[in-house]
């Protein structure tokens, strides 16, 4: 069974790479067989259809990219370097991945609506990590979020950052990136400090 799923993932990578060099519309299942090298019978058993093949490409991209998010965020210290971390490893990640990218930026004519569900669960998901970045801020004090605006609060840095999202995908920064994306945590996170008791 692993050797079934590594040659799937040996598909999706060859898939990846012809998305990303042609975009969907321009691909077809042919260049992704030539790509792969493998029978015609062997690529139709994993994937029945490009809109398939692709769908499954961006979902991989979408944990890949989750998943260096909460690899960054979990070898961070302070909320601070959390959120920081979550953030470039999303920007920097974002414009590595043709495929996800093109879905959220460049070609959404091409394979919109039938990826707004992707879009919207990287989103969700994001959120889900800045939501456990905040709980932990507040379990530590560090930061002071209200129980019923911790969802509104995390999705609120979701927003945030599609400004960065658009700075790396076009590679225009009116600034450096890094001072850009500090004074943002500056920004959030004087929003977010413990008021101190009036006497």
């Amino acid at each position: 069974m692993a050797q079934d799923g590594g040659k799937r993932d040996e598909i999706l990578t060859a898939a990846g790479m012809v998305f990303g060099r042609y975009g969907y519309r321009k691909t077809n299942m042919g260049d992704i067989l030539r790509e792969a090298g493998v029978a015609r019978a062997t690529l139709y058993k994993y994937f029945s259809s490009k809109e398939e093949t692709f769908e499954a490409v961006v979902d991989r991209e979408v944990e890949d990219i989750l998943s260096s998010v909460r690899t960054a965020v979990a070898q961070a210290g302070t909320t601070r370097e959390k959120l920081q971390a979550a953030i470039m490893t999303y920007a920097e990640l974002i414009t590595r991945k043709a495929n996800i990218y093109r879905v959220t930026l460049k070609t959404l004519s091409d394979v919109m609506p039938m990826r707004t569900g992707q879009v919207l669960r990287l989103a969700r998901q994001l959120q889900t990590v800045f939501e456990e970045v905040l709980e932990d801020g507040v379990a530590s004090s560090e930061i002071a979020v209200d129980v019923e605006e911790m969802e509104s609060t995390a999705l609120t840095l979701v927003y945030a950052i599609k400004g960065i999202f658009i700075g790396a995908a076009t590679d225009v920064w009116l600034g450096s990136r890094d001072a850009i994306v500090n004074r943002l945590l500056d920004l959030i996170l004087d929003g977010l400090r413990p008021r101190k008791e009036s006497a």
